[in-house]
């Protein structure tokens, strides 16, 4: 009996000892350090900082779609082929998504407040002049606008400001950056800007005219992503501050290098794929005169279930641990105790 039980102990110890050993971190490796430029000027910049930006992107649905061309090839009339595939996650949803992000805003904002910063109240920015011409918009909501197959959160209780909006609902941006311009009309403030990306699937696609075949796989990959996608947000802590010239006076840029696998697990391993061969047929005499062919379009769906409970542990846990790894370059550099 004393045997089977050590042998069960020791069985949970090995296994949370590799649980333990799945669960990656964020340190200042994963973002390069702190990135920036005149950081040692830190120390001379007033103690209050304005929350530009604080945007948490979960994916909830990837999709990719294969296609081939129709046409004639060997005697023979081959259809175009489509694949197209959807996978939506379930498992978590609005609430969770909010409660995640306004977790993690309250754990940024209070450790702030903790060091001895003044947070700069929306309503003292929307007196800019940058500001005044600009749209003040209420966080606590989310939006699947700014990118394909994302839902983006902003936290409750955050004010934020955007040039405007386009039709489709997704807010414009500037080309240039203008926390140095905002920076300059808030007294010399500290500029934060706050993006995080998770994913949970990634999607191939493969098409072959040789063989008349579209092909798209998913397998589900959680993970902290860089972006959620091309010339969107970067997962990054960063902070600016005053103006020289047209940059700022100096700049910390905590950036993801790379994506990070979250190899808790939250998912099953799951694998899916969609193939849409082309259809044929014989060509008639009479498709000198009218070419007649068919077109087939395949459209699948799945769905990728997760441990809720876990997906939103582990997603706290490392933005938590992001945003420490920002806030500490903060304080060093700002010779904050």
């Amino acid at each position: 009996m004393k045997k089977t039980s050590y042998t069960i102990a020791l069985l949970l110890f090995t296994f949370t000892l590799s649980f333990n050993g799945f669960s990656q971190t964020i340190t200042d490796k994963e973002t390069g350090g702190g990135n920036g430029f005149n950081q040692a000027k830190f120390k001379s910049a007033p103690k209050k900082v304005f929350i530009n930006s604080f945007n948490v992107y979960f994916e909830v649905f990837g999709s990719a779609e294969a296609s081939t061309t129709g046409g004639e090839s060997f005697g023979r009339v081959h259809s175009g082929t489509k694949t197209a595939m959807g996978v939506a996650l379930y498992g978590v949803d609005s609430d969770d998504f909010l409660e995640i992000t306004n977790q993690a805003y309250e754990y940024f904002k209070n450790d702030l407040i903790s060091k001895g910063f003044e947070i700069v109240s929306p309503d003292v920015a929307a007196k800019t002049d940058l500001y005044s011409s600009w749209t003040r918009k209420s966080g606590g909501e989310l939006s699947s606008a700014e990118a394909t197959g994302f839902v983006r959160v902003t936290p409750a209780g955050f004010d934020y400001f955007v040039p405007g909006e386009k039709k489709s609902g997704k807010e414009r941006t500037t080309v240039f950056d203008r926390s140095p311009a905002l920076s300059k009309e808030l007294g010399d403030a500290i500029i934060a800007n706050v993006s995080f990306t998770f994913d949970f699937i990634d999607m191939k696609v493969f098409r072959s005219e040789l063989l008349k075949i579209s092909n798209v796989k998913g397998k589900v990959n959680f993970k902290v992503d860089v972006t959620p996608g091309p010339s969107m947000d970067m997962s990054k802590v960063s902070f600016s501050y005053g103006k020289t010239f047209t940059a700022a006076t100096a700049a910390i840029e905590n950036v993801l290098k790379k994506s990070i696998p979250i190899e808790a697990p939250v998912f099953k391993d799951e694998k899916f794929s969609e193939t849409t061969q082309a259809q044929a047929t014989n060509i008639p005499n009479w498709a000198n005169y009218v070419y007649v062919t068919t077109d087939k379009s395949l459209a699948a769906s799945h769905s990728v279930t997760c441990d809720g409970e876990l997906y939103k542990k582990e997603t706290s846990r490392l933005l938590k641990e992001f945003l420490t790894v920002g806030l500490s370059e903060l304080y060093e550099k700002a010779k904050v105790n």
